[in-house]
């Protein structure tokens, strides 16, 4: 089975998950925002490392990837931000459940983790669309 037909519902869910706990904060709720944050951001660790390992282990899927460059650019980006937004999950993840949410910082990382997760899906879709269509 084709990793991409897996991983975009599954990205979906999780970026569904996120804006969740997004209007979960928006509410005051913030338990709730917490834990739905943090089933998120495991759900999303534990899958893209998978869908990584997958994707650097099957050799016709890296060929793909390196021909044409267009290819290569689209995953490369897909690929640091989704690093750079993991890490700022894992960040929101960490302030909310140590309960030292810094004013200004959490708020701030709250405000921006769910605007590059959604900047990264569609990264995602951009580079299926590339590969598959294209």
């Amino acid at each position: 089975m084709n990793l991409s037909i897996v991983n975009l519902p599954v990205q979906t869910v999780i970026l569904v998950l996120i804006l969740v706990s997004t209007a979960f904060r928006m509410k005051g709720n913030y338990k709730v925002h917490a834990g739905t944050m943090t089933f998120a951001v495991v759900f999303g660790i534990i899958f893209g490392t998978a869908g990584a390992t997958m994707s650097f282990s099957d050799s016709s899927y890296v060929k793909t990837l390196m021909n044409p460059s267009l290819n290569l650019t689209t995953f490369i980006s897909h690929m640091a931000l989704g690093i750079v937004t993991f890490a700022s999950g894992i960040t929101l993840v960490a302030l909310l459940l140590a309960d030292k949410a810094i004013p200004g910082r959490s708020n701030l990382m709250a405000k921006i983790t769910p605007i590059l997760w959604t900047i990264v899906y569609a990264v995602g879709i951009l580079l299926l669309v590339v590969l598959h269509v294209m």
